[in-house]
């Protein structure tokens, strides 16, 4: 321990922080493996004198935990057996359900790992450990459940709300990238240095009509440049090999249209991923002033889910000041928990509350992409969504003013 650093202060955990020595009969050592302000965790630390007074209020509770109780139970239930320790001789083990909260918390507040140590009165390493080994169950055993590998059958209910929530047939997801705001590596900061100047890795993301994530592609380089984004990522290979279960061509309203992906000019021109016209080159038809507003319209689900993750999971309003592999735990635990809440209580008051927070500040978009040669046929198809939209099957009555007040 370095001079002048008090023992709850050092880097250790309670396993290591702090040998405390005394003597028993045999004059010989015995250790107590907890730090003294450590061993009152049952009697001031937080878990266990707060929490049974939040489980009296459900408000407090899902303010405290970003989830409500019923929630939280299910999900200690799921994960519990990849959590929870072993009692050990010497000392009583952390409880599993102590472990998820603690982890919850880290994840709503962003609190320091720190600031985390004192408030459940564990030492800092302990905390980091936690978060780490409960993020990694969280992914493990949610994944498969509120994320599973896309299929056709996931594709169409996806496409039934665009086509009926937001004027979009034949639309299966919105993609959107954003640099998610990291402490800088050990060694190899540069790498992850971007073009805002800070470090970042980068979280890809295919989210459905319901602001869920169907798919994410997590931990690319903030350096890498915002064109090699979608093209690096498996998002990319999979939807190229046609290895998505994405449905097959299909007839609307007499145009024979593949089921595609939205996206905004970051991203390229693809028979299955639309973007706008591009509005630098010239002014836009008002035909071409409708596609992309409907496009636009259809893919603020994207933009939307993105604020919710970030102002419900409130430690991306921090860099995450852990290592490079934790800190993609972290973004996978907070996706997966996204997916988990929205399941159970799309409605409730406190999604409604966080739709409408603006997320700008807090993750920054990947760049728009210059305008590369798109094939023939990735414009045809643009051409024929663009024809139905203005046709009468496919167009919606308020459109045109809309357009036509903000060009």
């Amino acid at each position: 321990m370095l001079s002048g650093t008090l023992p709850w202060e050092s880097d250790s955990s309670d396993d290591e922080a702090l040998l405390l020595f005394s003597l028993n009969n045999n004059n010989k050592q015995k250790r107590k493996w907890v730090h003294e302000v450590n061993m009152e965790r049952k009697k001031f630390g937080e878990f266990h004198h707060l929490l049974k007074q939040i489980r009296k209020d459900e408000l407090k509770f899902k303010e405290y935990f970003r989830m409500s109780m019923k929630q939280f139970d299910q999900l200690l239930s799921i994960i519990k057996k990849d959590i929870e320790k072993k009692e050990l001789n010497l000392r009583e083990s952390i409880t599993a359900e102590e472990r998820l909260a603690v982890c919850l918390r880290f994840l709503a507040t962003g609190n320091s790992f720190r600031s985390l140590a004192f408030n459940y009165r564990m030492g800092r390493s302990t905390i980091s450990n936690i978060v780490e080994e409960v993020c990694e169950a969280l992914w493990k055993n949610l994944q498969p459940i509120v994320m599973p590998d896309p299929n056709e059958e996931i594709w169409r209910a996806s496409e039934k709300v665009f086509k009926e929530k937001w004027n979009f047939p034949h639309c299966v997801a919105a993609i959107d990238g954003k640099h998610v705001r990291i402490k800088a590596p050990a060694h190899k900061g540069s790498e992850f240095f971007n073009y805002k100047k800070y470090h970042s890795v980068v979280l890809l993301a295919l989210v459905d009509g319901n602001k869920k994530f169907i798919c994410v592609d997590v931990g690319q380089y903030g350096r890498v440049s915002d064109a090699s984004v979608y093209s690096n990522s498996t998002i990319e290979k999979r939807l190229t090999s046609l290895n998505m279960g994405i449905p097959p061509d299909e007839d609307l309203a007499g145009r024979n249209l593949p089921y595609v992906i939205v996206g905004d000019e970051a991203f390229p021109l693809k028979k299955y991923l639309m973007r706008p016209y591009p509005r630098s080159a010239r002014r836009l038809s008002e035909d071409e002033r409708i596609f992309n507003y409907r496009l636009s319209r259809s893919r603020n689900t994207v933009e939307n889910t993105f604020g919710i993750l970030a102002n419900t999971w409130r430690v991306y309003h921090s860099p995450l000041e852990c290592r490079i592999e934790l800190a993609d735990k972290v973004i996978l635990a907070t996706v997966v928990l996204h997916n988990y809440t929205r399941q159970l209580t799309t409605q409730t008051n406190l999604a409604t509350v966080e739709e409408q927070i603006n997320e700008t500040n807090v993750f920054m978009p990947i760049r728009i992409g210059t305008s590369s040669n798109s094939s023939r046929e990735a414009l045809n198809v643009r051409n024929l969504f663009k024809e139905y939209f203005i046709s009468n099957e496919g167009r919606v009555e308020w459109q045109q003013r809309i357009v036509n007040r903000t060009a």
